[in-house]
C-alpha cells in the first residue's frame, strides 16, 4: 500500500506529537534545526552548558578577564625580532581555593567561545573537594580571543594546536608568577612583591595566595581532551596531571568509523536501539539512493516524502553530498549528544523507526500517488513505505512534525557560504561568537575529522551513500571552495603520507603518566581515541596503541560524548530526567581517584616552601 499526501500529513500530525514529547524538558533546551550541521558538531560540552541550569543558590562569577600579554606567534618570536602581543579571554573562580600549595584545575576551551567553569561539570565538584582555583582559557580565535585583526588564510596559519598549547603553557605560568595579596605565616618571605597587582592583566590578577606551590591538572573534552593529554605528553613539566574526556588523539581525513558508531548505537537496546531499527534506515537509506537514481529529485517537484525533500533541487555531486551530509548529520547529532537533554535521544528514533510502516496500513496511496511529497507531483515506479522508516524519523528533527522543513542541500549556499566571511563577529558577540570557518581550517589544516558514508561496514547505516558524500566531497572539495585552495588534498602530511599532528604527538602512543582517558561506548568520536582492546573499535583507522603505565583508560557503557564530564546527577533536573548510571559513577570514582593522587604531591611538598612553578 502506497502513502498519499494526505496520509502523509496524519503520520505527520502523530510524530509531532511524538516531538512534543521529545521537548519535554528545560525550556532552554534548544528544538531540533534542520539546517546544515555536518560541521557544527563540535564544542559539545559548552552548548550543553549554556542551556543546562545554572543552581539556584550558587553565586554566577563575575566577567571575563583578559591575559594581554599572549604571543601572537610562539615559533617567530626570538631576540632578533620583537613580539607581537594580543589579549586572551580567561575565567578564574577562586571560590573553593584554599590558598598556597591547593591546586588549580585548568579547564581547557576548545572550537568555540568558552564560558566560565560551571557547577554542571564534574571538575567543579572535584575543584570543591580539593580546594582548587578553577580557571578557564579560551582557544586563540574562538569567541573573543583574537590574536589578528581577521580570519583570511593569512591569518589562519596561526590557528594551530602547537600555537594553542603554547598559549595553554604561556598562560600557565603566567598564573604561576601573578602577585598575590601579602601573605602570612613562616613561609611570608617566599612571596615576591606581595600585594602588587599584575598590569598583564585585566581586571588586573591578584590571587588571595601564591600559586606556585600548587599542582595543576588540566581537564578538556573532545577537541580540547586532545590537547589536556597533548599539553601533558609536549609539556610535561607544566602540568602535575590531565583528564581528556572523548579524546580524539589519532586525527584521520576520512573519518569513515563516525557512521559505523552511529549504526551501533542505533542498535544497541540499552539505548532503545535495536538490530531492526538499524536495518530499517539501513534499508531505508538504501531505498533513498535508488530513488534518486530514478529521478526522484530531478523534477523541478519533489516526488519524495515531505521530511526528506531538498530545499533547492540538487545540481550536481557536490549538492548530492550535500543532502545526504544533512540527512546522515540528523542522526549524528542523536547519537553523539545522546540523553544529555537534547531529543530525540536514539530510543525516540527507533520507535519512530519500528511504528512507521505500520502507519502505513489502510493509507489512502495508489499507484499513482506513490510518489506524491510536499510539492505533489508522481513517480509510480517505487513503493514509499520502503522510505518510510527514514522519512519518519527525519520529521522529529522538524520543530513541527506535520510541516517537516526541508533538508539543506546547496553546496555552495549551505555549505560553503558560511565559511568564507573572513571577518570576525563584532566585539561583544560573547558566546555568540560564529566559529565555523576557524574550525573547518583547523580540520583542513590538521585534523581531517571529515565525517563521510563511505565505510562498507555491515554497522554503517548510510553506506549506500557513500559513492557520493566520500573524502572528495566532504572534506577535499570542502577546504578548496572555502579557503580557495584550488590544489588542496588533504590535512599536513609528512613522510608516507602520515598526518603531521600524528607525527606532531604520537597518535595512540601515549608514554607520559598521569593522565586519564575516557570515552563514550557509544560516542563516534572513540573510534580515533583510546580504548581498551576489546572495543571494537580500537586501533581503528590504524596506529599502534601503547601507554605509559600511569596512562588510565575507562569507557562509560554506552555513553555519549564527553559523559563523564558533567557533574553527578546534571541531567536528572530535567522534566524527562536522565539518571546517572552505574558506569558514569564509577567512570566519576575512577577519575576522583586519579585527580587524588595527581594533586597528592604537591600537597605534600606545599608546606615546605617547594615551589611547583
Amino acid at each position: 500500500v502506497g502513502l498519499g499526501v494526505n496520509s502523509w500529513l496524519q503520520l505527520g500530525d502523530l510524530y509531532s506529537a511524538r516531538v512534543a514529547v521529545a521537548r519535554g524538558l528545560d525550556a532552554a533546551a534548544p528544538a531540533p534545526s534542520r539546517s546544515f550541521t555536518r560541521r557544527r558538531r563540535h564544542h559539545h560540552v559548552q552548548r550543553s552548558l549554556e542551556w543546562l541550569r545554572w543552581p539556584d543558590g550558587v553565586a554566577v562569577p563575575v566577567n571575563a578577564s583578559y591575559y594581554h600579554d599572549a604571543l601572537v606567534d610562539h615559533f617567530s618570536s626570538s631576540i632578533a625580532s620583537p613580539s607581537r602581543r594580543w589579549s586572551q579571554r580567561f575565567y578564574i573562580d577562586d571560590r573553593f581555593w584554599c590558598g598556597r600549595g591547593c591546586p588549580i584545575f585548568l579547564y581547557i576551551g576548545g572550537e568555540g567561545p568558552q564560558g566560565p567553569p560551571s557547577p554542571q561539570l564534574f571538575m567543579w565538584s572535584l575543584a570543591q573537594k580539593h580546594g582548587a582555583l578553577m580557571l578557564a582559557l579560551e582557544h586563540r580565535f574562538y569567541g573573543e580571543s583574537r590574536p589578528t585583526v581577521d580570519l583570511s588564510v593569512a591569518s589562519l596559519r596561526l590557528l594551530t594546536s602547537p600555537q594553542a598549547l603554547a598559549d595553554l603553557v604561556r598562560f600557565r605560568y603566567f598564573v604561576a608568577s601573578s602577585p598575590s595579596a601579602p601573605a602570612t605565616g613562616p613561609h611570608a618571605f617566599l612571596q615576591p612583591e606581595p600585594g602588587r597587582q599584575d598590569p598583564a592583566s585585566s581586571p588586573p590578577l591578584l590571587l588571595k595566595a601564591s600559586a606556585r606551590y600548587s599542582a595543576w591538572v588540566a581537564f578538556g573534552g573532545s577537541y580540547p581532551g586532545a590537547l589536556a593529554a597533548w599539553l601533558k605528553i609536549k609539556y610535561p613539566a607544566a602540568i602535575t596531571g590531565a583528564v581528556a574526556s572523548s579524546a580524539p588523539v589519532y586525527p584521520e581525513f576520512d573519518f569513515e568509523q563516525y557512521a559505523q558508531v552511529v549504526g551501533a548505537a542505533l542498535a544497541e537496546p540499552a539505548l532503545g536501539g535495536s538490530a531492526k531499527c538499524a536495518g530499517a534506515l539501513r534499508s531505508a537509506a538504501a531505498a533513498l539512493a535508488v530513488s534518486v537514481a530514478a529521478g526522484a529529485l530531478s523534477l523541478d517537484k519533489c516526488l519524495l516524502p515531505a521530511p526528506l525533500c531538498p530545499c533547492t533541487r540538487p545540481a550536481d555531486r557536490r549538492d548530492m553530498a550535500t543532502y545526504y551530509a544533512s540527512l546522515m548529520g540528523y542522526f549524528q547529532d542523536a547519537v553523539q549528544y545522546n540523553l544529555q537533554g537534547r531529543r530525540p535521544y536514539v530510543s525516540d528514533i527507533c520507535a519512530a523507526v519500528v511504528a512507521a510502516p505500520l502507519a502505513y496500513a489502510g493509507g489512502e496511496g495508489t499507484a499513482a500517488t506513490h510518489g506524491q511529497g510536499r510539492e505533489g507531483g508522481s513517480l509510480p515506479t517505487w513503493p514509499l513505505e520502503q522510505l518510510a522508516p527514514l522519512a519518519t524519523a527525519t520529521a522529529l528533527f522538524s520543530p513541527n512534525a506535520s510541516a517537516p522543513e526541508c533538508v539543506p542541500s546547496s553546496f555552495i549556499q549551505d555549505e560553503i557560504a558560511p565559511l568564507t566571511n573572513s571577518s570576525f563577529d563584532d566585539a561583544g558577540c560573547d558566546l555568540d561568537c560564529a566559529s565555523d570557518r576557524q574550525w573547518i581550517w583547523q580540520s583542513c589544516n590538521e585534523f581531517g575529522f571529515f565525517q563521510t558514508a563511505s565505510s562498507p561496514a555491515a554497522d554503517n547505516p548510510f553506506s549506500a551513500w557513500g559513492a557520493v558524500l566520500d573524502v572528495e566531497t566532504a572534506g577535499r572539495d570542502v577546504c578548496a571552495s572555502a579557503f580557495d585552495l584550488p590544489g588542496y588534498v588533504g590535512p599536513a602530511a609528512g613522510p608516507g603520507g602520515r598526518l603531521t599532528a600524528l607525527n606532531e604527538y604520537g597518535g595512540r602512543r601515549i608514554l607520559e603518566s598521569n593522565l586519564t582517558i575516557i570515552t563514550g561506548g557509544k560516542d563516534p568520536w572513540k573510534a580515533l581515541g583510546v580504548v581498551s582492546s576489546t572495543d571494537p573499535f580500537f586501533e581503528a583507522g590504524g596506529g599502534t596503541q601503547v601507554l605509559a603505565e600511569g596512562v588510565a583508560v575507562a569507557q562509560v557503557a554506552a555513553g555519549a560524548h564527553c559523559r563523564d564530564m558533567y557533574a553527578p546527577a546534571a541531567f536528572e533536573d530535567l522534566s524527562n530526567p536522565v539518571q546517572d548510571t552505574a558506569s558514569v559513577r564509577e567512570t566519576h570514582a575512577l577519575i576522583a581517584d586519579n585527580v587524588a593522587r595527581y594533586v597528592g604531591y604537591a600537597r605534600s611538598v606545599g608546606g615546605t616552601g617547594v615551589a611547583m612553578a
